[in-house]
């Protein structure tokens, strides 16, 4: 299954991008999780695939919650000793974490965080792809943006004329 927007052409490989994993699938990452958490024994790798798992899930609150485990990793890798740092798991979360902003249509959030990606690895064709379609779903967001602010724009001076004209017909039935 894949994310459907409308007003947005992705091409086939933006569309295999943006698609959702099988739903038994992220129930058996989700219990490996839970059973993990329970005897004290998530491991990096195992919350990273969970939190993957979740930003490709079809439901807004799988993709929160995904989003909250990968800023989690990032935040622990980012306060490690250098020694220990990997800036490619790095930029692997700000990736995830890009995309479940993308899933939630916080596409500020989004281009945001997937330039900060881009910058640790700018050469990373996947990174440059989301950017892309971030860059497209910007661009519609930003055309309806304009369309309802000009909408807004014309109700308020439709008001401002009716108002206007309610004020003159009132001044001319209190003149004598």
């Amino acid at each position: 299954m894949s994310l459907n927007i409308p007003g947005v052409t992705l091409d086939e490989n933006e569309r295999m991008l943006l698609e959702t994993l099988p739903l038994s699938f992220l129930k058996d990452v989700e219990h490996l999780y839970v059973e993990a958490t329970k005897e004290g024994a998530v491991d990096r790798d195992l919350a990273f695939q969970y939190g993957i798992s979740l930003s490709k899930s079809e439901y807004k609150e799988d993709h929160v919650r995904g989003l909250q485990i990968l800023d989690k990793l990032f935040k622990q890798s980012r306060s490690e000793s250098q020694k220990y740092r990997s800036l490619g798991f790095e930029r692997d979360c700000l990736y995830y974490m890009a995309f479940c902003h993308v899933r939630l249509k916080q596409y500020e959030k989004a281009n945001h965080v997937a330039l900060m990606a881009d910058k640790m690895q700018p050469n990373n064709p996947q990174t440059k792809q989301l950017i892309v379609i971030i860059n497209k779903l910007l661009k519609k967001d930003g055309l309806l943006g304009m369309a309802t602010f000009g909408g807004g724009l014309a109700l308020l001076g439709i008001g401002g004329i009716v108002a206007a004209g309610a004020v003159v017909l009132l001044t001319k039935r209190r003149s004598p």
